[in-house]
């Protein structure tokens, strides 16, 4: 049985998850946005019960779900803030040391909307917002290096999930985009000539 190329990227993504909560910090997750980071949904109330589900993430180490609680980030309040950044930005150090630059990526630029909509400091000030961007585009550039090399190796279909990570946390990367296309391009291509022959 074949599986389209988004379910066997899926599959990938989702190993590479396990991998990640496994091997870092306690209850670590994953891969700007809250739901590629697989956190928890945002919820509308502003009542005990999520200051308490809050609390309870916090003292659990997963700083990333404590902060995607409220409002994707915004409305935090400035203790949460104070408590939440610099474990976030450990986590996703964590997940940069262990090479899981899909994953590091996406906390670094969630991590930079938090503080840009929030007016907010990582680490009393000592990381700026141009610190979490240096770091989500180091992410990006190390994928794109792991897809140039599956694109050479002629790995068309990993080389693709390799680029579609990138834009997941940094859409706006042109490289991503171009080798997209182009490697997009190639594979339809490529399936083409297969019909042909068949």
């Amino acid at each position: 049985m074949r599986f389209p190329l988004k379910t066997i990227c899926l599959f990938a993504l989702l190993g590479a998850l396990n991998l990640l909560t496994s091997s870092c910090a306690p209850h670590t997750p994953a891969s700007s946005s809250p739901s590629s980071l697989n956190l928890p949904a945002p919820e509308a109330n502003r009542d005990g019960s999520l200051v308490q589900k809050q609390q309870k993430l916090l003292s659990q180490g997963d700083y990333l779900a404590a902060l995607s609680l409220a409002d994707n980030g915004k409305g935090n309040s400035a203790e949460l803030l104070r408590r939440a950044l610099p474990g976030a930005y450990r986590q996703g150090e964590q997940m940069l040391a262990a090479q899981h630059y899909a994953e590091a990526g996406a906390a670094f630029a969630y991590l930079l909307t938090v503080v840009k909509e929030n007016e907010a400091t990582v680490t009393g000030g000592e990381v700026s917002g141009d610190e979490l961007a240096k770091k989500r585009d180091f992410c990006a550039e190390q994928l794109m290096v792991q897809g140039m090399n599956a694109y050479r190796n002629g790995l068309l279909e990993e080389a693709i999930g390799t680029w579609e990570q990138i834009l997941a946390f940094a859409p706006d990367h042109e490289g991503a985009h171009k080798s997209l296309v182009t490697s997009r391009t190639q594979l339809t291509n490529l399936q083409a000539l297969k019909k042909e022959d068949i």
